[in-house]
């Protein structure tokens, strides 16, 4: 015979994970944030590298814990990670990759791109 205490799994199984019948949501919008060991592997780049991006103003976190200085970034960041690598990869200094991508221009030809 089964005990009347329910286990944590089966909590979890009796949840309604489908929008109710009138369309409205059940679960509220997370705002999702990457660690930056999960950042770096999303977007090819080291973690000695996103620490310097970040002391240089060039790729900033979303949020950094000041208890313990965890960097945290958001989904939407891992965008120019691509366009920083591939300058840098063509031998842009640092330096001048922050006004490469502030270029209106830049911006304009290599996100209008991907989204069409």
């Amino acid at each position: 015979m089964r005990s009347a205490a329910r286990r944590p799994r089966d909590l979890l199984f009796d949840q309604q994970l489908d929008s109710p019948p009138g369309g409205d949501r059940i679960l509220s919008d997370m705002t999702a944030s990457l660690s930056i060991g999960e950042y770096s592997g999303a977007t090819y780049l080291s973690v000695k590298t996103l620490w310097h991006y970040h002391e240089v103003g060039l790729l900033e976190p979303a949020h950094v814990d000041l208890s313990s200085g965890y960097r945290y970034y958001r989904p939407d960041q891992i965008g120019p990670a691509p366009i920083i690598r591939r300058l840098r990869d063509l031998e842009m200094p640092v330096e001048r990759l922050k006004g490469a991508l502030d270029a209106t221009d830049l911006r304009g030809q290599v996100f209008g791109a991907s989204r069409r």
